[in-house]
């Protein structure tokens, strides 16, 4: 499958756009980075118009609570966003950042291979005012959100299995 152009930040913190097959992209993800310092890792592959998007379907709970399903004008079809297939690959070792993920939406992981950790928080007024400084900082990168955050927790997925995060959970 053809990708569509994404944007990447290179190890060099420049951002450029490129498009990839699948295939190129999953052997670039299985191959040791030649700095030697950080992997790539694909955080938001959109699906949508492509022919996965035939293959696969959100789960129900994931559909019902989706703010564009709900709420987005019927009739207005051109300019409604596809935010609900896309795909996050990563390899060994690699991480996601702190996020909220856009438009606020309810999003599902389902881990394939390997496993993934996650770190959450519950999107009350204190974590969420904690998240917006974070994110804001400069010092963003030598500052762990984790130690302003009320209440997080930490989730194992193993291969197999599939989680669901509601909208607005940091």
């Amino acid at each position: 499958y053809k990708t569509q152009t994404s944007r990447a930040k290179h190890h060099n913190n420049d951002f450029g756009a490129f498009d990839r097959s699948l295939h190129h992209m999953m052997s670039d993800l299985a191959a040791v980075p030649k700095h030697g310092k950080r992997s790539l890792n694909v955080v938001s592959l959109s699906l949508a118009n492509t022919p996965l998007e035939a293959d696969l379907e959100a789960p129900t709970i994931v559909q019902h609570s989706d703010l564009v399903r709900l709420f987005w004008p019927k009739h207005d079809t051109v300019r409604k966003p596809k935010a609900e297939l896309y795909a996050l690959m990563s390899p060994a070792k690699c991480y996601t950042d702190w996020h909220v993920d856009f438009g606020g939406s309810s999003v599902w992981y389902n881990v394939v291979r390997g496993k993934k950790f996650f770190a959450l928080a519950p999107p009350t007024e204190h974590n969420l005012k904690s998240f917006a400084a974070w994110a804001n900082s400069d010092k963003q990168e030598k500052v762990n959100l984790l130690v302003y955050l009320k209440d997080p927790v930490l989730y194992e997925l193993k291969a197999g299995d599939t989680m669901i995060i509601p909208g607005g959970w940091p």
